[in-house]
């Protein structure tokens, strides 16, 4: 799915349904950590495992963010 996605080196990957992370940290993985990443879930406990993930795969958050919020927030928390 990440090689399908046309992504570019500097490009910023965005997932508001992240899960676990799976997918940004797979992105990360594949582009050698240069894009930047931001992750969204509803689910506190999602959320928190996926930055706990990010962090034990050594993608901190100057590449990687992970947010606790609905989906509905994607705006706001891009600009942030």
């Amino acid at each position: 799915m990440i090689r399908c996605a046309n992504i570019k080196n500097g490009d910023l990957v965005v997932d508001p349904f992240c899960g676990s992370g799976t997918i940004l940290l797979e992105a990360l993985d594949v582009y050698q950590k240069q894009i930047k990443c931001v992750g969204m879930d509803v689910s506190r406990r999602s959320a928190k495992g996926a930055g706990e993930n990010a962090l034990a795969e050594g993608f901190g958050e100057d590449i990687c963010q992970i947010h606790c919020c609905d989906a509905r927030n994607f705006r706001k928390k891009l600009q942030e």
